[in-house]
């Protein structure tokens, strides 16, 4: 399996694929069953947060972490255009789920989500909402 895949996101079947892809990578990645639906979960509600539902369109990054002896898996949910009103809001869905999340502005209408579930550790329930689209 690649180190890392790149999806494109422009409407429910997108995110649906992205799901799959993330759950199978995570999978191989050794992530337990728990995990692999946990960040799967993740995709979807970071896409359905950003309105790449449709909406607008963007693009989801899956690859692999490996530190300090653990391994994990990244989410990258990037939208360069198109404006996200409440986005910190809508992400107190993900944030819970995801071991770690952070939010970056990429330019004056672009945002990009990064997510990481790391294999076996509970959610510490931290996460760093910035003010992108808030």
């Amino acid at each position: 399996m690649d180190k890392k895949q790149v999806v494109v996101i422009a409407s429910e079947i997108d995110i649906v694929m992205a799901r799959l892809r993330v759950r199978r990578f995570a999978q191989v990645v050794g992530l337990d069953t728990k995990d692999q639906a946990s960040i799967s979960l993740v995709v979807s509600s970071l896409a359905h947060a950003m309105e790449l539902d449709g909406t607008d369109r963007g693009r989801v990054i899956i690859d692999r972490l490996d530190e300090d002896g653990s391994v994990g898996v990244r989410v990258i949910c990037a939208k360069e255009y198109g404006a996200v009103s409440g986005l910190a809001e809508k992400l107190k869905n993900a944030s819970w789920i995801a071991d770690e999340l952070t939010v970056e502005k990429l330019s004056p209408t672009g945002v990009r989500v990064t997510a990481i579930k790391w294999a076996g550790k509970k959610p510490s329930r931290v996460s760093k909402l910035g003010s992108p689209g808030a």
